[in-house]
Order: C-alpha cells, then sequence, then structure tokens
C-alpha cells in the first residue's frame, strides 16, 4: 500500500481526495499547513505528495525547498497541485523540485492516474537505477 500526504489549506479538498485515494487503498495522511506538511514528511516519509502552493505558515516552495535540503526526505516525489497555474509558477516549482504540476480544478479520476504513474514511474526507476542513461 502507498502512503499520500495530502498537503492542502482547503479541507473540501483534502476531503474529496482523502475519500478517492482511501477507496483506492491508499493510507492517506493530512497537513493544513506547509510546516505541518515539513514535519509530517519527515515523521512518516510518505510515497508521494499532493502539494498546493498557497498555504498557510509555509508556503508549497518552502514545503519543497525543505524537502529537497533533508536527505530523509529529498527523494519523495512532489505533484504540485494548485489553482495558480501562471507559467512562472509551474516553472518555479519544478525548479524547486516538484515531480509534476497539475491545475485545479481537474477530475478526481484525473489525478488518481496521474498519481499513478508518478509512482509507477518511481517504481521503474528504483527496480532499475540505469533506466534513466539509455
Amino acid at each position: 500500500m502507498h502512503t499520500i500526504l495530502l498537503a492542502d489549506d482547503n479541507a473540501d479538498s483534502r476531503d474529496i481526495y482523502r475519500t478517492l485515494f482511501s477507496v483506492h487503498g491508499y493510507d492517506v495522511l493530512e497537513a493544513e499547513d506547509g510546516m505541518r506538511a515539513v514535519e509530517m514528511s519527515a515523521d512518516r516519509c510518505p510515497d508521494i505528495i499532493l502539494l498546493n502552493l498557497r498555504m498557510p505558515n509555509l508556503d508549497g516552495y518552502g514545503v519543497l525547498q525543505e524537502l529537497r535540503s533533508r536527505a530523509a526526505t529529498e527523494n519523495i516525489p512532489c505533484i504540485v497541485f494548485t489553482g495558480d497555474v501562471r507559467y512562472e509558477q509551474m516553472g518555479r516549482a519544478v525548479m524547486e523540485g516538484a515531480e509534476a504540476f497539475l491545475a485545479k480544478p481537474a477530475e478526481p479520476r484525473e489525478v488518481l492516474r496521474f498519481v499513478q504513474e508518478v509512482l509507477r514511474d518511481r517504481s521503474r526507476e528504483s527496480a532499475d537505477p540505469d533506466s534513466s542513461n539509455t
């Protein structure tokens, strides 16, 4: 079973995605602000993080910076999932270490499919570390 951390200050959004991922067999963690997302990532080391950019206490960029600066969390894939879809934001998120960028709103099944693809790709890379060099 994979563990996903939903890092979003919007409780309704967390509810929707908690239900979606739980039904599909994921262990779901939730963080309502950026500091809590960093703490939970360090404590629980989720397999993937669905990360909003606009959150209290520490925004998504700060979360990415913190995660990438710590050995225990530097390789956790983060999918930025936000309504702020300007090109500059997408570029900055990727530069800060985001695996991918998804625009809100999105169909829940598309979010699930995307998360599954990222995890599948990561699993392949782990099984064959030389595959990225071919």
